[in-house]
């Protein structure tokens, strides 16, 4: 009869394998789903120009350039806010973008979004989050749309 302390170890070292091989699957399977469908990947997308819209000043639409479809859809808008400036940082998505040999074309879309200040804009200077540049402020949303 064989040794009660050999049948614990092979039992353990068969889970061990088991659970090793668990691992490997589920990482191989993990490759070939990014590989061939992709994951999301986020970019930062330059804001063009804003416009405030309504009485409060507190509304403010956005202007800013994505990608095609599939390659820079609208994902977020990150707003922070001082004293003395608004920094927006717009942010687009690639929803399949980590998928094998994905490509964008190079040609950029006008894209609008409404925002929610926590104060007024008023005389705040506004700042592209990404590149750190100044962002023009029109007078209205006609004014931001005819600019196309």
């Amino acid at each position: 009869m064989a040794d009660p302390d050999e049948n614990v170890r092979r039992r353990i070292r068969a889970s061990t394998l088991w659970f090793v091989a668990a691992i490997l699957t589920a990482a191989a399977a993990l490759i070939v789903w990014a590989l061939t469908v992709g994951f999301p990947v986020v970019g930062d997308a330059r804001t063009d120009a804003v416009a405030v819209q309504g009485e409060s000043g507190r509304e403010l639409v956005v202007r800013y350039t994505g990608g095609s479809p599939g390659c820079g859809d609208p994902h977020s808008i990150e707003v922070e806010e001082t004293q003395t400036t608004v920094t927006i940082t717009t942010l687009v998505v690639a929803p399949h973008g980590s998928r094998f040999n994905f490509g964008c074309d190079d040609v950029g879309y006008v894209m609008y979004q409404t925002i929610r200040l926590e104060r007024p804009l008023a005389e705040r200077d506004v700042i592209d989050g990404p590149t750190g540049g100044a962002v023009e402020v029109v007078v209205d949303v006609a004014t931001l749309v005819a600019a196309d």
